[in-house]
């Protein structure tokens, strides 16, 4: 009885291993994957489908590839952040007229985690309040590409994240990309799109700031979206962007040239005398 028992609990694993053999991270570029993302609940692996004691512990073992999720700590100022944009997200929701207010989030390393986490609360408070369907995406998640020096390279990262084909004449072998730009717009409108995660502003270069932030305003402009920018230095990035986009020719160190948008800054989780609380709470 034992043995029959056993040989059933190896089948099962070995068809568990089958079944994660190909696993791949969703890409979180695209919309699929971050919608993938946004729903998967983490639940601690069946200790039933994972392979016996005695058998060969391979990466694709289901605790393997839950441990290796890293699931996020809630540190002191990944939670503040998590609030504050609630809050600054859910402003912008009913605010009849103007442009929606814009977040910044810089510091330390978990910077793209916490983006990443605002992204996910945000839309799973939508989906309680709608039933999510293949059209809907109210938040569209890039990374900053090495080089966009125009709306062509601009409108590109959001064309990949719909999966919508942006090369010219296939047939004849002409993969030169198009400037997207009205297609992305008008599929943001349709599908919703209210929130746009910008991951790696600090690759923005100095002599493209003012291209970058003359199309992200438009985005807004058109779209009514909140825009989340996300990197090391932001703050000073996106000021300088703003005041380059304002071709104005006063000192851009001014301090009357410093935007208003609320910072969220990821710092070392303090240990020295006086605040050693913060640190024994995320441990």
């Amino acid at each position: 009885m034992m043995d029959n028992l056993d040989t059933a609990r190896r089948a099962v694993a070995a068809d568990s291993t089958r079944q994660f053999l190909h696993y791949e991270p969703e890409l979180l570029t695209e919309r699929d994957g971050f919608n993938a993302f946004v729903r998967r609940e983490r639940k601690k692996p069946d200790l039933a489908d994972c392979a016996p004691l005695g058998t060969k512990v391979t990466d694709t073992d289901p605790r393997m590839i839950y441990h290796g999720e890293m699931i996020p700590v809630m540190t002191p100022d990944v939670e503040q952040g998590i609030k504050d944009a609630r809050r600054t997200l859910r402003t912008n929701r009913f605010r009849p007229l103007g442009k929606r207010m814009s977040v910044i989030i810089e510091g330390c390393a978990g910077k793209s985690m916490l983006l990443l986490q605002i992204g996910r609360a945000y839309q799973g408070i939508l989906e309680t309040e709608r039933k999510p369907d293949t059209v809907w995406t109210p938040v569209v998640h890039i990374n900053v590409p090495p080089r966009c020096e125009s709306n062509l390279d601009w409108s590109l990262p959001f064309a990949d994240f719909f999966r919508m084909d942006h090369t010219l004449n296939i047939e004849k072998r002409n993969y030169r990309s198009t400037d997207m730009t009205e297609p992305v717009v008008h599929h943001m409108k349709e599908s919703g799109t209210s929130l746009i995660l910008i991951d790696g502003v600090d690759r923005i270069h100095d002599g493209e700031l003012g291209t970058a932030f003359d199309y992200f305003d438009s985005l807004q402009a058109r779209l009514r979206v909140s825009i989340i920018y996300c990197g090391r230095s932001a703050s000073d990035i996106v000021n300088e962007g703003l005041h380059q986009r304002r071709g104005s020719g006063r000192p851009h160190t001014s301090e009357q040239f410093r935007s208003s948008l609320p910072v969220m800054t990821i710092k070392p989780i303090p240990f020295r005398e006086g605040l050693e609380e913060d640190w024994r709470s995320v441990l």
